[in-house]
């Protein structure tokens, strides 16, 4: 049984939570978001107990954690969690910067725990035979990268929005591109 924590309660979380209830000997454990109201919320509708601080949440009984907070957390709680001993699966990008990534994944590495990002289109039987077709034929460097957002749903005030919280639609796709860059290094 993996017992999983979750650190922000907002609308990918619950997304997370229609999946973990398909994955048999999952359960959720414990729930921690910044704002107690969503916690009561969250725990009401999916169960497991709700934190009062992060820390209380990366010391319940957990085994691995998942990350639905906006951006510009998701390498220091990655970095927490791992530091806990709890495995991670983050919500992308994983990072807002090369340099934050490769902290988090070397404290990954020092704890030999499991680092994940939520990118699923890795695992897609598409894109793993268009990485296979360009492994053997390739197409030479990247000039130019376009980047739209196709959540036609949020409102204007989404963080998505906020460059402050380092939202914007680069950010979707930016761990792709951390992650080529770090090959390179």
């Amino acid at each position: 049984m993996i017992r999983w924590g979750i650190i922000g309660c907002g609308r990918i979380a619950h997304r997370f939570m229609q999946g973990l209830g398909e994955i048999p000997d999952t359960s959720l454990a414990a729930v921690w978001s910044r704002r107690a109201e969503t916690v009561q919320q969250f725990v009401h509708q999916y169960g497991g107990k709700g934190c009062e601080s992060v820390e209380e949440l990366l010391s319940s009984d957990i085994d691995a954690i998942y990350i639905a907070t906006l951006p510009d957390s998701h390498a220091q709680y990655s970095i927490a969690a791992l530091n806990a001993g709890k495995h991670v699966l983050c919500e992308k990008p994983a990072a807002v910067n090369l340099s934050s990534l490769k902290q988090v994944l070397d404290v990954a590495k020092s704890k030999r725990l499991l680092f994940m990002e939520g990118m699923k289109p890795p695992f897609y039987p598409l894109y793993r035979r268009l990485k296979q077709h360009l492994e053997n034929d390739p197409i030479g460097p990247v000039g130019y990268v376009r980047a739209g957002s196709s959540v036609a749903d949020l409102t204007i005030d989404h963080p998505n929005f906020s460059y402050d919280l380092v939202g914007g639609s680069l950010m979707q796709i930016g761990s792709q591109l951390s992650r080529k860059a770090l090959k390179l290094n």
